[in-house]
């Protein structure tokens, strides 16, 4: 969501609407210029939904592409999934 902070919830509506159960959400956003806002999209969205555990995870540098594998070394499920702030998962 990396310019998208209003995305927050959309991106985050479309993993509860999956047809597995998600519990658990990441979300990055390094070198942001809208990390202020992407922090509260995501606390307002929390709080909505306080039965999904989401971590937010904000950085000063920007990671490009490479944030994503070190994300992905930190996750401990068995199913992970990554986009860009430019594609929106959700119904066909």
């Amino acid at each position: 969501v990396y310019r998208r902070s209003q995305n927050v919830a959309r991106f985050l509506d479309a993993f509860l609407s999956s047809s597995h159960k998600c519990t658990e959400a990441w979300i990055t956003a390094w070198g942001s210029p809208q990390a202020k806002n992407i922090e509260e999209e995501t606390r307002k969205w929390q709080q909505a939904h306080p039965d999904v555990q989401v971590k937010l995870v904000i950085g000063d540098p920007s990671l490009a592409y490479f944030g994503r594998f070190q994300v992905g070394l930190q996750i401990n499920t068995p199913y992970a999934v990554f986009f860009d702030d430019d594609c929106i998962p959700g119904r066909r």
